[in-house]
């Protein structure tokens, strides 16, 4: 579910999906579940988040974290560095969450 409405968007945040993710938690070690996933930035508020599955075309969202559980995000070399607490990971086996629409890709 989404920490906050999107002041862009009145039916939720419109995410697209960028480059595969290299995703760790708080102490450095990698969340492999991430692999192959995508980091998601609304586009119409900058809101993002990561999931291990392709929300965007029509498949579960499975794994993933919200703002609210990423501690940094950059982008290095072509690929999304994430920083995020290993308790934030959520799981989701439907293609949607509260306040998000996956809409493609960036």
């Amino acid at each position: 579910m989404a920490e906050n409405p999107c002041p862009t968007y009145t039916d939720g945040h419109h995410m697209v999906a960028s480059l595969s993710p290299r995703v760790v938690d708080e102490n450095g070690t990698r969340l492999s579940e991430f692999d192959g996933g995508g980091f998601f930035r609304c586009k119409g508020c900058g809101e993002y988040m990561v999931a291990s599955g392709s929300p965007q075309l029509g498949h579960y969202v499975a794994d993933y974290i919200t703002q609210h559980g990423i501690i940094s995000a950059a982008s290095q070399s072509g690929i999304w560095a994430v920083k995020a607490y290993r308790s934030a990971v959520r799981y989701s086996a439907t293609t949607t969450l509260p306040g998000y629409k996956f809409i493609g890709y960036n």
